[in-house]
């Protein structure tokens, strides 16, 4: 997964692993400062994601988590920082609601997933090619509902990731390629 799309998918995954408290001396946080929070966390160096996509983002998410969930999970500033979250995740409706809120505003992360892996040169055309058969929208919407329903370690579990182990070659006895490594100038790809 390149760094945009792991920059992408850490915001509203930030909010689902840690449970904090979301008051401070002022009192509880309002939806606004939860939404300016998420935004401003959508913008980091390596999204390259816009004012208005990341404000729709946010509130996309803030909406579907629901403001007492969020308060629950921590303070904005904690959102900020990394250390706020929501527990195991959320409801297969709000992880669906959040995932297609976020093609809605721009920001696909199943495009992104596509896009990333059947244009990496260190795969054949024939693991490119199968690449492109299996990480279809519906499969890659499925893989990040179950990101942020259950976490990334049940969606790396399932037949989507199975399938492209698959299509590149990957057992189990066999270690993943790093999103930074190719083929030794020595070695030829199978075409």
């Amino acid at each position: 997964m390149s760094r945009r799309t792991r920059a992408l998918l850490l915001a509203p995954v930030a909010l689902l692993l840690v449970a904090c408290s979301g008051e401070d001396a002022e009192g509880p946080a309002s939806r606004g400062d939860y939404v300016t929070a998420m935004t401003e966390t959508l913008q980091g160096s390596e999204t390259a994601v816009d004012d208005e996509t990341a404000t729709c983002a946010a509130e996309t998410l803030v909406d579907a988590v629901g403001l007492d969930a969020i308060r629950e999970a921590g303070t904005p500033e904690e959102i900020r920082d990394g250390s706020a979250g929501l527990g195991t995740g959320l409801a297969g409706e709000d992880a669906a609601q959040v995932y297609d809120g976020f093609v809605e505003c721009g920001i696909d992360l199943g495009e992104e997933l596509r896009t990333e892996y059947t244009a990496r040169e260190e795969f054949t055309k024939k693991q490119r090619a199968c690449l492109s058969d299996v990480l279809t929208p519906k499969a890659t919407r499925e893989y990040f509902i179950t990101v942020f329903a259950e976490g990334a370690q049940s969606a790396d579990a399932g037949e989507l990731a199975t399938a492209v182990k698959e299509c590149i070659g990957i057992t189990d006895e066999t270690e993943s390629p790093k999103v930074t490594e190719a083929p030794s100038a020595t070695e030829k790809p199978e075409e």
